[in-house]
């Protein structure tokens, strides 16, 4: 898990002890290993798997928050189906956690994809 996603679900669990991370639920493919596996079970041969690491710049913690409102992908899943008052919880110790209790302004967190590649046979 990089650092993008590492402290979004650090602060999930510390607001909500109960929160299954992503890589902790059954059936996820978050490893070279389970990609390949998932790959592999559907019929594809000479698999690849490559993690790709990237800078996300974000010019405000608010731009950071917003993305999870979206509601897309494990994060923002779990940030749109919170109540209002977890969901504002957890807004506050991510920000806390993010900013080190600086001022907001410009920061840049660490993210992976995975880049997957195999042939139907």
């Amino acid at each position: 898990m990089t650092e993008l996603n590492q402290c979004m679900w650090n602060a999930a669990v510390a607001v909500d002890p109960t929160v299954k991370r992503p890589t902790e639920r059954r059936q996820s493919y978050n490893s070279v290993e389970a990609l390949s596996d998932l790959l592999k079970g559907g019929g594809l041969t000479d698999t690849t798997v490559t993690d790709l690491t990237m800078s996300c710049h974000f010019p405000s913690f608010e731009a950071l928050w917003q993305q999870y409102l979206s509601g897309e992908g494990p994060s923002g899943a779990y940030v749109v189906g919170l109540t209002e008052d977890l969901r504002e919880a957890l807004k506050e110790k991510l920000r806390h956690d993010v900013l080190r209790s600086g001022a907001d302004g410009p920061f840049t967190l660490q993210a992976k994809a995975w880049a997957v590649k195999g042939i139907v046979s």
